[in-house]
C-alpha cells in the first residue's frame, strides 16, 4: 500500500470591494471613539485577514509562467487558474505557499537552474504536495501509469533537491537523467573525497514523502578517483523521510570510480523505506570498489521493509560487498524484504552493524556469501526468521573479523540452504555467534570455525541435512529431512513429517517468517517457518 497525506479542497479567497473597505474604515473610526485604543486594537485583530486556505496550483507543458498585458509588461502567473496553468514545476513551487498542492499534467519537463549552489530541475524548500499524472482535461484524478509526467534533467544536474526542515510530498513522476557530478556539498566522505551524491533526488535534513515514482537512469557522479553516493536517491540527516511504493531502477552511484548506494544511500537517516522495487542498480560502473548496489546505509536506524531488491550489483564484475544491501555502523530494522538475483561478493553485508535482519527471503543470488557479518563494535546484529538459500558458494552466512571489537551476533530461527558446496556458517577471526533453532541444508560443511581459537560458535538445536559433514554441531543437534514444500521452486516452508517440526528450543520469538504464531505445537519448529496446524471440522448440514 502506498502512503499519502490527506489533502482537502481549498475554498476560493474572498475579495473585499472598495465599498466594503470604506464601510470597514467608518466602523473602525466609530469604534475608536467608543471603545478606546485597547478595544480598537482588539477589533483590528478580528478584522485582519487570515492566511488563505491551502491552494491548488496547476502546471502543464502548454502552460505559461508569465501573462502578457497588452503590448506592455508581463504579469506573473500564480498557477491558480485551472484553464491557465504554469509552464514549469519550479515556477509553481516558487509561487506556492506551504500546504499548497501542485498538480502537474502529463509531459516531459526539462530545464535546470542553480539554487543555493546546487543545480536541478526542481528545488523544493517548502512543505508542498506535488503530484504528476494529470491532463489538462482532467485535473481531478491522476493516472501516472498511462499519463506519465517526466522530470528530465538531461544530464545537466540533479532532478529534484529537497532541503530544509520541511515535509513535502512528491508523487506520480518519472525522474530521470539526473547527474550530480561536481556537486559534493552535503555528501558523505566515508570512502574518500566525494564528487557528487543523489543524482535523482537529493534530500537534505528534510522529512518528505516520496511515493509511487519511477526513479531511473540517474547517476551520482562520473568522475574517476572520487566517490559517488546514491545514484537514485541520497538522504542526508533525513530521519523523518518516507520512501514508499517507488520503482528505483537502473541507477548508478559512480560510473568511473568508487561507488556507494546505486539505488539509494541513507546517510545518518533513520528513514522509512517501504514497499519499493529496487532493481538493476550499480554501485559502480567499473571493476572497482563498490558497496550497496541496491541500498547503502551509513549510521542511523532506518526501517527497510517489504521491498523487492533484484538484479543489483556492487560492480560489473559481481565483486565487492553488499550487492543488494550494505550497512555500516547502523542499528536499522530490515524486515520482510525479497532479495534475489543480485550479484556481488555478498548479497547482504552488515558491516560494524547492530541491525535486526528479520523475516527476509534471500534467495538465488550470485555471490560468494549470502549474508556477511563483517567486523563489529561489541554486540553485533540479530538475525531472526530469515530464509537464506542458494546465495553463497563460500558460505551462506559468513562472520569475518578484521579489526576493532569482536563480533557478537545472535541467530534465531533461520533456514540456511546451500547448493551442495561451501559452508552453512563460516566464522573466522575474533567472532562469537550464538545460534538457536537453525536449519542447515546442502553444504560441504554445516558450521565451520577457523583459526584463531577466539572464533566461537555456540549452536543449540541445529538441524543438519544433506551436508557432507555437519562440522560444529553444538548442543541438542537434530539430523533429519526438513521436508521443504518445493525447494526447486524456492518454497522453503516445511511440510508434514518435517524433522524440524516441534523440535526446537523455546525462545522469545512469537511469530515466524509469515507472521504465524510461534509455537503452534508442543515446541517451536526449527527454522524460519512454523508449520501451520489445520483442523478439519465435520460438515454441518442446515435443516431448511
Amino acid at each position: 500500500m502506498s502512503e499519502t497525506r490527506a489533502t482537502f479542497p481549498a475554498p476560493q479567497p474572498q475579495h473585499i470591494t472598495l465599498e466594503k473597505q470604506m464601510q470597514t474604515k467608518t466602523m473602525i473610526g466609530i469604534s475608536a471613539l467608543a471603545l478606546g485604543l485597547a478595544s480598537l486594537l482588539a477589533l483590528l485583530l478580528v478584522l485582519s485577514p487570515a492566511r488563505a486556505a491551502d491552494t491548488t496550483r496547476y502546471v502543464a507543458t502548454t502552460g505559461r509562467n508569465f501573462i502578457p498585458i497588452g503590448g506592455g509588461p508581463f504579469m506573473i502567473n500564480d498557477c491558480k487558474i485551472i484553464t491557465d496553468p504554469c509552464r514549469t514545476v519550479q515556477h509553481a513551487v516558487n509561487r506556492a505557499d506551504p500546504g499548497d498542492e501542485i498538480r502537474v499534467a502529463t509531459g516531459v519537463y526539462t530545464g535546470v537552474q542553480a539554487t543555493q549552489g546546487m543545480t536541478q530541475v526542481v528545488y523544493i524548500d517548502k512543505s508542498v504536495t506535488i503530484r504528476g499524472g494529470y491532463t489538462t482535461t482532467n485535473w481531478a484524478t491522476p493516472y501516472p501509469l498511462t499519463q506519465p509526467t517526466v522530470l528530465d534533467a538531461q544530464g545537466l544536474g540533479r532532478v529534484v533537491v529537497i532541503s530544509g526542515s520541511i515535509a513535502p510530498t512528491l508523487e506520480g513522476f518519472i525522474l530521470t537523467r539526473g547527474d550530480a557530478n561536481g556537486q559534493p556539498t552535503g555528501c558523505a566522505t566515508g570512502h574518500g573525497a566525494p564528487a557528487g551524491c543523489g543524482g535523482g533526488i537529493f534530500i537534505n535534513e528534510s522529512s518528505p514523502l516520496i511515493v509511487n515514482n519511477v526513479i531511473t537512469g540517474n547517476i551520482a557522479t562520473d568522475t574517476f578517483g572520487r566517490t559517488g553516493y546514491g545514484g537514485g536517491l541520497y538522504l542526508r540527516s533525513a530521519s523523518g523521510a518516507v520512501i514508499s511504493g517507488n520503482v528505483i531502477i537502473s541507477n548508478v552511484a559512480n560510473l568511473n570510480g568508487y561507488g556507494d548506494g546505486g539505488g539509494l544511500y541513507l546517510d545518518q537517516s533513520s528513514a522509512q523505506v517501504r514497499a519499493n522495487q529496487i532493481l538493476s542498480n550499480y554501485a559502480t560502473g567499473i571493476s572497482n570498489f563498490g558497496w550497496g548496489g541496491g541500498i547503502s546505509v551509513d549510521y542511523g536506524a532506518p526501517t527497510v521493509e517489504n521491498n523487492i531488491l533484484r538484479g543489483n550489483r556492487a560492480n560489473p564484475a559481481g565483486m565487492q560487498r553488499g550487492a543488494a544491501l550494505h550497512t555500516y555502523n547502523d542499528s536499522g530494522l530490515y524486515r520482510s524484504n525479497i532479495i534475489g538475483d543480485n550479484a556481488g561478493e555478498s548479497a547482504v553485508c552488515l558491516q560494524g552493524s547492530r541491525a535486526r535482519l528479520e523475516s527476509n527471503w534471500v534467495i538465488s543470488n550470485t555471490a560468494a556469501v549470502g549474508v556477511e557479518l563483517f567486523t563489529s563494535s561489541g554486540t553485533g546484529p540479530l538475525l531472526i526468521n530469515n530464509i537464506i538459500a542458494r546465495s553463497g558458494t563460500t558460505a551462506t552466512i559468513r562472520a569475518i573479523w578484521t579489526s576493532g571489537s569482536a563480533i557478537q551476533a545472535q541467530l534465531l530461527h533461520n533456514t540456511l540452504v546451500g547448493s551442495g558446496i561451501g559452508s552453512g556458517i563460516y566464522v573466522t577471526g575474533s567472532a562469537t555467534l550464538f545460534l538457536t533453532n537453525t536449519i542447515i541444508v546442502s553444504h560441504t560443511w554445516g558450521i565451520t570455525s577457523v583459526t584463531p581459537a577466539s572464533a566461537t560458535v555456540n549452536a543449540d538445536h541445529t538441524l543438519f541435512w544433506a551436508n557432507m559433514s555437519p562440522g560444529i554441531q553444538g548442543t541438542n543437534p537434530v539430523n533429519g529431512d526438513p521436508r521443504f514444500v518445493n525447494p526447486a521452486g524456492g518454497d522453503y516452508h516445511i511440510s508434514a513429517g518435517s524433522a524440524a517440526q516441534d523440535a526446537g528450543a523455546t525462545t522469545a520469538i512469537t511469530a515466524d517468517i509469515d507472521g504465524d504464531r510461534r509455537p503452534i505445537g508442543a515446541a517451536p519448529d526449527i527454522g524460519a517457518d512454523e508449520r501451520r496446524m489445520y483442523v478439519y471440522l465435520p460438515l454441518v448440514l442446515r435443516n431448511d
